[in-house]
């Protein structure tokens, strides 16, 4: 006979000892049907407490259970308060989010973006990686490089540059890969890069 795998509680009305498995240890309070009817009846007839809506002020009752959990007399006022649709948007942001893949996305046209949200030259919250990385890497060897622009307290990569990849592989971003220049510069360098495979 197999060994039984579970928890034994004691029922809150009668007091007997029930079996039940692992899964139901933390939420199970009664031992069967007519226990359940007379523990459910005891607390649906608690007088109810006065709870304050937070969105339209109106006062209504709910059971003491749900005292602190439920701050919303409708449907309606918990969908147009600003707190729960900010909420609602935090609880699906960066690491929170289902798709999150560390803070690197691809785009469509083949360069990394980085998550970077208080980066001044961010878009929607993202940055192109090899920027990040050229930015980083003249930060800390070269500060005074004039590629770097001061904006407050930090140095950041200034638009009036770009970032070269050596090899022609856009995903990758180690310094040693990445030439900062012009972008007229960077025209010549593409424009010369073309004239080769052709010959």
């Amino acid at each position: 006979m197999a060994k039984f795998v579970g928890a034994i509680l004691s029922c809150e009305i009668c007091g007997s000892e029930f079996k039940v498995p692992q899964c139901r240890a933390k939420t199970a309070r009664f031992c069967g049907h007519e226990c359940s009817v007379v523990g459910r009846a005891a607390a649906i007839s608690k007088p109810k407490v006065a709870v304050v809506c937070k969105h339209c002020g109106i006062t209504f009752f709910d059971h003491p259970c749900h005292a602190g959990k439920r701050v919303y007399c409708s449907k309606t006022c918990m969908e147009s308060h600003d707190s729960h649709l900010q909420d609602k948007v935090d609880r699906h942001r960066g690491e929170r989010n289902y798709n999150w893949a560390g803070g690197i996305c691809q785009h469509s046209d083949g360069y990394l973006y980085e998550k970077c949200d208080d980066h001044p030259f961010s878009s929607r919250g993202y940055v192109l990686q090899h920027r990040l990385v050229a930015e980083r890497h003249l930060r800390e060897n070269h500060p005074e490089s004039p590629c770097l622009i001061r904006l407050g307290e930090q140095l950041y990569l200034s638009p009036d540059f770009v970032v070269h990849h050596e090899d022609g592989d856009r995903k990758n971003n180690v310094p040693g890969n990445l030439q900062v220049m012009t972008n007229s510069d960077h025209i010549k360098l593409h424009n010369a890069i073309r004239r080769n495979k052709k010959l």
